[in-house]
């Protein structure tokens, strides 16, 4: 635990070690999308931690399909 009494995240990404999304503030796993667009780099998505609030950015990019 950091000296703020919140557990510290080594990952600067905001993903885990399970490849899945964590709060960099408070370790929670569970967003809420507050809002999605398309952009040029993908699909934008705002996400707000349901524990402390903290919102992240996310850009979803498609992968491209084998035809």
């Amino acid at each position: 635990m950091s000296d703020n009494g919140r557990r510290k995240i080594n990952f600067p990404t905001g993903y885990d070690a399970d490849g899945g999304l964590t709060c960099r503030i408070c370790g929670c796993r569970h967003f809420s999308v507050r809002y999605t667009r398309k952009s040029t780099n993908g699909i934008k998505r705002v996400r707000e931690c349901r524990n402390c609030g903290h919102v992240i950015t996310t850009i979803e990019k498609e992968k491209p399909t084998d035809k």
